[in-house]
C-alpha cells in the first residue's frame, strides 16, 4: 500500500438520515477500496476515521453498505468506474426493478440509458 498515492471518490450515495462514500486508491497491482459511512447524527466536525479498512475489490465495499443501495441518491460516480457501477446497477435492476425515478438518479449521472 503506497501512502503517496491518491485516494478517489468512486461512489458518493445519500439517503434518508446518511450516506457513504467509497473510496478507491489505485494501486501497480489495481485498486484497493474503503467505505464511509454518516449519518445526521454524526458530530459535524468528527471527521472521517482514518483507519477503515482497505477492501481489495469494489465488490467487497458495495457489499458492506445497504442492499438496496441503487435505490439511493447517486451524487457522485468517478469516471474510470461509471461502467462497473452500470453492471451492477442493472444487475440488481434484473431483481429488484427500480423505479423510473430511481434510474433517473443514475442517468443523470451518466450511469444508465434513459
Amino acid at each position: 500500500m503506497s501512502a503517496s498515492a491518491p485516494v478517489h471518490t468512486i461512489l458518493r450515495l445519500s439517503g434518508e438520515g446518511g450516506g457513504y462514500r467509497i473510496e478507491g486508491q489505485p494501486l501497480p497491482t489495481g485498486w484497493q477500496f474503503r467505505v464511509h459511512s454518516h449519518s445526521i447524527w454524526d458530530e459535524p466536525d468528527q471527521g472521517d476515521p482514518v483507519d477503515l479498512p482497505w477492501l481489495p475489490s469494489l465488490d467487497a465495499a458495495i457489499s458492506r453498505i445497504n442492499r438496496g443501495w441503487p435505490m439511493l441518491y447517486p451524487s457522485e460516480v468517478h469516471p474510470d468506474f461509471i461502467s462497473a457501477i452500470r453492471q451492477r446497477v442493472l444487475a440488481f435492476h434484473d431483481h429488484t426493478p427500480l423505479k423510473a425515478s430511481e434510474l433517473d438518479r443514475w442517468h443523470a449521472l451518466g450511469v444508465t440509458a434513459s
